[in-house]
């Protein structure tokens, strides 16, 4: 083999070479595209999601401020029940020996105290004794 014989197969697989990486660098920038468009497309569709979202908690902030006017409550006062003697129904009863009790109507005044819970007072620095009874609660 002579020196340009040499030399023409080193040019033919030179530029088979700069061919094989012109395609590699022509299909990356098809990709680049693909890929820049799908984002876009996601950018977008995220976006509007977000202006959708956005516009219904501001309604929801504009219901919240308009009913907010028609609750009213005097100052001074908690809501809840205003039966002078309240009653309350109990179904089941537990004891402390885990037996139940089950009874028909309990009533229950909250005007009339114990007198030992009226002189009872409770020292929150005390440790608690603990139970020597397992009671088992459902």
């Amino acid at each position: 083999m002579s020196f340009t014989g040499i030399y023409k197969a080193e040019q033919t697989q030179g530029s088979k070479l700069e061919s094989m990486m012109g395609q590699v660098l022509k299909g990356q920038q098809k990709m680049s595209a693909v890929l820049d468009v799908k984002l876009d497309s996601v950018y977008s569709d995220l976006h509007d999601k977000f202006e959708t979202l956005s516009d219904h908690v501001k309604k929801l902030d504009s219901q919240v401020a308009h009913n907010d006017g028609f609750v009213r409550r005097d100052e001074g006062f908690l809501p809840g029940r205003t039966d002078t003697k309240p009653r309350l129904h109990v179904n089941v009863v537990l004891l402390r020996s885990g037996k139940r009790l089950t009874t028909s109507t309990v009533e229950i005044t909250f005007t009339e105290k114990p007198p030992e819970a009226k002189k009872a007072t409770i020292n929150l620095d005390e440790e608690e004794e603990e139970s020597k009874e397992d009671v088992k609660i459902d």
